[in-house]
């Protein structure tokens, strides 16, 4: 009796580990690139860098020539600066192409300041179109551009954030 119990057991734990490797290996790159993006928007709202950058390439580089260590150094200074973030966007459109991808979305990034909520990136009147460059780096995407966001110093500003407060 002690036996087939534990065959029993065992053959639950089989049956487990064989349907979540099923699951992991069934599940379409579109739906890993989703998992990546929402991923770093959670990570920006919870204003943990680490998550952020967990989805990030080393070989990261954007059109005002950032890299992976500027970028972690300005959401850095982001999340000092602000109390909070909201991010709202779309569900992005997924171009897979090999071992590269694209994601492109609209959305909008709100912060919080000193008690007030201003956007960050876009408005209330029209979101900001994102597009999100992805590389397969060791079975896993990995984001390498991102561009479509004004991050010049000048939109980041506490003048241009309070001048653009929503209401």
């Amino acid at each position: 009796m002690r036996l087939s119990r534990k065959a029993l057991g065992v053959g639950v734990a089989l049956l487990g580990l064989a349907f979540v490797l099923w699951t992991w290996w069934s599940e379409s790159e579109e739906a890993r690139i989703l998992r990546v993006v929402d991923e770093g928007r959670r990570g920006i709202e919870a204003r943990d860098l680490d998550r952020c950058m967990r989805q990030v390439s080393y070989h990261y580089r954007d059109e005002y020539g950032f890299t992976y260590l500027t970028a972690k150094a300005l959401l850095q200074r982001l999340f000092e600066r602000f109390e909070g973030f909201r991010v709202e966007m779309d569900r992005p459109t997924v171009t897979v192409q090999g071992e590269q991808a694209t994601a492109s979305l609209h959305l909008r990034i709100r912060a919080t300041m000193s008690g007030m909520e201003g956007y960050l990136q876009g408005s209330d009147r029209e979101p900001v179109k994102a597009v999100v460059r992805l590389v397969k780096e060791r079975r896993a995407w990995r984001i390498v551009e991102v561009s479509g966001l004004d991050l010049t110093l000048g939109s980041l500003s506490d003048n241009n954030f309070l001048r653009e407060r929503a209401t």
